[in-house]
């Protein structure tokens, strides 16, 4: 009896993990959806930043921060593009959660 009891636990749990999957994935393709925008809004800012700062900072600072910035942009982006691209869907959308993190 002990068995069957035993498998019934096993048998939720993986029903509960296998949801906690789903559910993170879930996140994952909204928060792909909605910080597209962001890289726009995070230049933007940048260009203003720098232009406001543009007469009292070195220019040699804010270029090489300027392009920085406009690099991981230009990363991001292109992990946008390959993920609209391959359109994970479910628990494959949870390997394209490093690469996410990664590009903040």
């Amino acid at each position: 009896m002990q068995l069957l009891g035993g498998a019934g636990i096993s048998a939720e749990h993986d029903k509960e993990s296998r949801l906690d999957r789903l559910a993170q994935s879930e996140k994952l393709r909204l928060l792909y959806q909605q910080s597209f925008p962001a890289i726009f809004a995070s230049l933007f800012t940048a260009v203003l930043v720098c232009v406001v700062l543009w007469p009292v900072q070195d220019k040699y600072i804010l270029l090489a921060w300027f392009s920085a910035l406009l690099l991981s942009s230009l990363v991001r982006f292109g992990l946008f593009v390959r993920y609209w691209k391959i359109k994970p869907e479910g628990e494959a959308l949870l390997a394209w959660e490093k690469p996410y993190f990664l590009t903040l």
